[in-house]
């Protein structure tokens, strides 16, 4: 009787998880993450002061490094295994495997990409929010009431301004933002943004693209649920993966520098079970991926969470 392979079932998968449009992938991967509990994010110190010419004496001032380190955790996320009946159709029924393959890949792919939004985005307390001063326009995310405030030029320029200012170490790298639907209809509708008669690129408004504004590379999400994965309360003090004040939660829309947020993760692993005891001998197939994800300073300098008010 043909058998799935382990092996190669954990390598189809893995081709449906962390696709290269993955919004998580720009950030800093730190590699030695992949097998442990948590992965260790070294604090650069304030940077050092540049001398022009010979020094006045010698030896020089030597500066003491005071780097410290942030702790960010690793997460196993996993799907709900899968009973197969038919071993030996799967097998040879390559369309029906990657049915299954697909299912699994999404519930964790989901998963993972709400825990990214979530772990990336500064609360007030870190002063990198900006609120959205334009017309009141009603919300689609689900379970909240009332209208939300639309996002202006003025608002994404002030966001702008402040990822600029917070690359202090002038890293490299690129500016990128997760935003909700209601932002990006937002911005179709700022014309300064999507005039492209004018930029003379008059065909990327057809296929639907924005593409970059103001430098940031603009990204669109939805988990199901109307918003990028994550909503904050009105206070700023929390984030939140569902509604809890479903008149003044807020959606968030994401801003970050690549070089300032980090993401840890191991390769997908599957496990294939024939015969399952208990099961009347189907095959169980189980599917787990560890991820962890972390700004990389802890104050959240290079992220910027631009939230729609009441």
């Amino acid at each position: 009787m043909a058998e799935i392979s382990k092996v190669a079932y954990s390598k189809e998968l893995s081709k449906y998880l962390s696709p290269n449009n993955a919004f998580y992938l720009k950030s800093r991967l730190v590699s030695e993450a992949a097998d442990a509990g948590s992965y260790e994010i070294p604090q650069m110190s304030n940077p050092s002061k540049v001398h022009k010419g010979q020094p006045d004496s010698l030896p020089v001032k030597v500066k003491i490094a005071t780097d410290g380190k942030l702790v960010a955790n690793m997460y196993q996320f996993w799907a709900d295994p899968i009973a197969i009946t038919s071993e030996s159709e799967i097998v040879t029924n390559y369309s029906k495997r990657q049915n299954h393959q697909m299912q699994q890949a999404a519930q964790i792919e989901t998963a993972i990409a709400d825990h990214a939004a979530i772990s990336w985005t500064p609360l007030l307390a870190t002063k990198n929010i900006v609120e959205t001063t334009g017309a009141a326009r009603a919300t689609s995310a689900a379970t909240l009431t009332g209208n939300r405030k639309a996002v202006t030029k003025d608002d994404m320029i002030k966001v702008q301004a402040m990822l600029r200012k917070a690359n202090i170490f002038g890293l490299p790298g690129g500016l990128f933002a997760l935003v909700t639907d209601d932002v990006y209809s937002d911005l179709l509708a700022i014309a300064d943004f999507v005039d492209y008669q004018k930029l003379g690129v008059s065909d990327k408004l057809t296929q639907g693209i924005i593409g970059r504004i103001l430098g940031i590379e603009i990204m669109s999400r939805t988990n199901g649920f109307g918003h990028i994965g994550v909503l904050q309360n009105a206070a700023g003090t929390a984030n939140l993966s569902e509604a809890t004040t479903v008149a003044t939660d807020r959606p968030v829309s994401l801003f970050w520098h690549e070089a300032y947020v980090s993401r840890g993760e191991a390769a997908v692993q599957a496990n294939v079970t024939p015969n399952a005891t208990g099961y009347l001998g189907a095959t169980i197939i189980e599917a787990w991926k560890r991820f962890g994800a972390s700004p990389v300073r802890d104050d959240a300098k290079g992220t910027v969470a631009l939230v729609e008010v009441a």
